[in-house]
């Protein structure tokens, strides 16, 4: 197989016995359409070629193709090395070796590398796990306080040393929270 033409769906190629070459060998039933199925041959592969008429020919098969598009209606899928797209009328989806991108209507989502970008936007999200974590930890802490104060001893004419000390010991103990983890750069809005 010598060359591919993409836009008119043809190939040419030279016979295996060394023949006139075969020039614009149809690669679809109805070159004037973008409908249906093509498969395009690589450049230097074997092909085999059907004539119906001694002047129409069609690939048959292939031994290596390079792409294949199949379009019904609004909805077409390309295959390629490394690379899948699918589109509809309102959205698509492009798969290839280290990325995701999904469109629907304006609304993306795209996964590369352990990153993940929802509508393309550079705002980080919070870190769920995390930040509830860290919002126990500040509710104990709370609440260490409240029981704290409601329950504190007191003794009369002390000026409220008693008092002050038993608050301080309930409190000794607590941690306090961290939120320096809560950002997680790997998912952005």
């Amino acid at each position: 197989m010598d060359a591919v033409d993409e836009d008119a769906r043809t190939i040419d190629c030279t016979p295996i016995n060394e023949g006139a070459p075969l020039l614009a060998v149809n690669l679809q039933a109805d070159q004037n359409q973008t409908v249906g199925l093509v498969s395009f041959p690589a450049v230097g592969s074997e092909v085999v070629v059907g004539f119906l008429n001694p002047a129409v020919a069609v690939v048959v098969l292939a031994m290596e193709i390079t792409k294949s598009v199949i379009t019904i209606g609004d909805t077409e899928a390309t295959v390629e090395d490394n690379s899948v797209v699918l589109k509809t009328q309102k959205g698509s989806a492009t798969l290839t070796a280290d990325n995701l991108k999904i469109d629907i209507d304006g609304t993306t989502l795209e996964m590369k590398k352990g990153v993940s970008v929802w509508n393309g936007g550079s705002e980080t999200t919070a870190n769920a796990t995390e930040l509830q974590k860290q919002l126990n930890i500040c509710k104990a802490r709370i609440d260490a306080i409240i029981n704290a104060l409601k329950s504190s001893a007191v003794a009369p004419q002390d000026g409220g040393a008693t008092y002050k000390a038993n608050i301080s010991t309930a409190l000794s103990g607590l941690t306090s929270e961290d939120y320096s983890n809560m950002i997680d750069d790997k998912i952005k809005h």
